[in-house]
């Protein structure tokens, strides 16, 4: 029982970082269709928060895989 409540913990934390990376890449993406930032600082702002939305889901996987 006790685990149970603990591995949920954990994917709700990861659920919520996940939810952050992609807010920022989102943002990211507006500023680029706006023109606020350069093309270079949109890739690379962008990947590195998708990268990151994708490695949390992962993770949410395989803890409740686990």
């Amino acid at each position: 029982m006790r685990q149970d409540t603990s591995k949920q913990h954990i994917v709700g934390l990861l659920h919520k970082k996940a939810n952050a990376a992609d807010s920022e890449a989102r943002a990211t993406e507006k500023a680029f269709s706006r023109r606020e930032i350069e093309m270079q600082q949109f890739l690379d702002g962008y990947i590195k928060k998708r990268q990151e939305y994708h490695k949390y889901q992962i993770l949410k996987v395989k803890v409740n895989m686990g």
